[in-house]
């Protein structure tokens, strides 16, 4: 269903990617319609992902879809927020220090092809050193701009006049940077770009673009003490959305890896931002590379690089100009999918395509449950959760088994999938109990409200995203969400007839203190307060979460249906087809 996690994103025809944190202060009387495309948290990633799914991304591709882009509007900027070197924490395709550094040269010429109107300077820059950073900004002609980092090679700014209007871009990054190489000075983030701000406007800047390295939280601090700042494109990558809006200010977010672009149109009458429209394009195989960039490209940094279906690929000369591509067919493995008809959670195509990545030659076959080899099946190898991924002992043979290994248990002549890796939508060992709804989430996420409005009706049993660790009671959000549940299941208890419109209102405005307000008149405040503050609402909370505990449930929302099926949503759940669920028999 189209509902349910892991369902494709419609791909947009025209993406802006912005993985800069940029910021606008107007100050012109023109009016201009200004493309501004954004990169950032890329860690040099020069082929596209080693995906199951949506294999994206690509220097060559960015660099033949800017190009394209470009063509369509002359009023054009790209900036990158930081993030472009390999190697590092957030590059999953770190190989070792030397190639990490070859990797990153290779990209850098990509960048440079790509024609970038400014780079920001952030963390992951100072990977390999000061001296390689400063010596390849130069080598390559990067703009790289930083207005708190002190370094003769930086630029505190630059201004660019686009549309008949003086664009003024810098950036930002956290003080703690200045651990990642020796001698460097940083100044207060928000001090500096205090004062780079008053020289742009000096030199009749017209707007202001900001490439942050900071988090959000701190970036949205610095739009309260800028109040100049209109829009906001952050460094780094996550959730759903790439845009938001605080304060006024347009905020936006890149895409981690460069998989998509992400495009602003930004239209500004008489000096003030009047409309902001964004999009996020994917770089699929359906861009073509760009013929250039291909050809200064090495074939190959490493095996996963060289991917053909029913081959196995292996890379000669990694890293190198002469790299190239060796493949061999792949012998036929066989795969026994074990799992439900109509599975709503079981996404077990996506499972597929993975495993088929790893093994070329996978022969897949399918069992449904309920049935009587299916039954078989489930008593012999002692299932007790759907879907299950069987692979024949010949699985042993493949050079990818020996990355998968320590998921697999054999028994029975299979080599059994773990759980924990196939993941889990039905459970073989719980009893079916008709009409029972179970459903796990936050009251702090963008779309709990709707979700709540959605579930009044039916109210099933709610389940807060909170967890014991070792007898102390823990959240995401730390104290605030932890005190907001403890509330919540103390209504619960003392208020029972109010729970679902208090949690309906909490969940409207949850960063409000008047938390009263959310309760009728008449309900007694007092015993709730207590109960929040003593043992009992902690004894309450634990018995809340013990059920995901039980069942490893971190993440919402996710639903619980008859006590067997499980799976996660992203929004809101069609109620029409929920009460269908909750009416089905037992699958036994």
């Amino acid at each position: 269903m189209k509902y349910v996690s892991g369902i494709l994103k419609r791909t947009a025809t025209l993406i802006f990617v912005c993985q800069a944190l940029f910021l606008v202060s107007c100050f012109s009387s023109s009016a201009a319609e200004i493309t501004m495309v954004c990169t950032g948290d890329t860690h040099a990633m020069l082929y596209p992902c080693n995906c199951s799914r949506e294999p994206d991304g690509g220097i060559a591709r960015r660099v033949a879809l800017l190009k394209n882009l470009r063509g369509c509007s002359r009023d054009f900027l790209l900036v990158d927020s930081g993030g472009f070197f390999g190697g590092g924490q957030s590059d999953s395709y770190s190989q070792n220090s030397e190639m990490d550094k070859r990797r990153t040269l290779f990209y850098l010429r990509g960048m440079q092809m790509a024609g970038y109107d400014a780079v920001a300077v952030g963390f992951d820059e100072f990977n390999f050193g000061l001296d390689f950073l400063e010596q390849n900004v130069k080598a390559y002609g990067l703009p790289a701009v930083s207005a708190n980092i002190k370094a003769a090679f930086l630029k505190r700014f630059i201004i660019k006049d686009v549309a008949g209007m003086k664009i003024g871009i810098t950036s930002i990054v956290a003080p703690s940077v200045s651990m990642k190489a020796a001698g460097l000075e940083v100044e207060d983030p928000i001090s500096a770009l205090k004062k780079a701000a008053a020289e742009m406007k000096d030199l009749k800047v017209d707007c202001l673009v900001l490439l942050s390295g900071l988090n959000e939280q701190d970036s949205r601090l610095a739009v309260k003490e800028i109040p100049e700042i209109k829009v906001v494109v952050l460094s780094k990558s996550g959730g759903e959305d790439s845009q938001q809006e605080y304060g006024g200010s347009l905020f936006l977010k890149p895409s981690w890896q460069g998989r998509h672009l992400v495009k602003a149109e930004l239209t500004f009458e008489k000096g003030v931002l009047t409309g902001k429209r964004t999009e996020s394009i994917r770089l699929s195989s359906e861009i073509p590379g760009d013929k250039q960039a291909l050809s200064e490209l090495p074939a190959c940094f490493a095996d996963f690089n060289c991917k053909k279906d029913g081959v196995t690929g292996a890379c000669l000369n990694p890293g190198e100009k002469s790299a190239s591509c060796s493949f061999r067919k792949q012998p036929k493995v066989s795969l026994t999918v074990l799992t439900l008809k109509d599975c709503l959670g079981c996404d077990t195509d996506t499972k597929i395509a993975y495993l088929k990545g790893q093994f070329g030659g996978l022969d897949v076959s399918y069992i449904y449950y309920p049935g009587s080899k299916a039954a078989a099946l489930v008593k012999k190898l002692g299932l007790i959760t759907l879907p299950v991924y069987l692979f024949g002992p010949e699985v042993e043979k493949e050079t990818a088994f020996t990355g998968i290994k320590d998921s697999l248990e054999f028994k029975g002549g299979y080599y059994v999938l773990s759980p924990a890796v196939g993941g889990i939508a039905f459970f073989l060992d719980r009893p079916h109990a008709a009409g029972r709804l179970d459903v796990f989430m936050g009251l702090f996420e963008p779309k709990s409200s709707a979700v709540i409005e959605s579930l009044r009706e039916i109210k099933p049993e709610l389940h807060f995203l909170a967890s014991d660790n070792e007898g102390k009671l823990e959240a995401q959000r730390g104290i605030a969400e932890i005190q907001e549940y403890l509330r919540a299941v103390c209504v619960k208890k003392y208020a029972p007839g109010s729970f679902w419109d208090y949690i309906s209102c909490r969940s409207r405005d949850i960063n409000s203190s008047w938390w009263e307000d959310c309760l009728p008149a008449g309900t007694d405040v007092a015993k709730i307060k207590a109960c929040a503050k003593c043992r009992d609402g902690e004894d309450l909370l634990r018995e809340n979460i013990g059920l995901n505990k039980e069942l490893g449930v971190m993440a919402g929302p996710t639903f619980l249906v008859n006590n067997t099926e499980i799976f996660g949503v992203r929004g809101v759940f069609p109620q029409e087809d929920l009460k269908k669920l909750l009416g089905q028999g037992p699958r036994r």
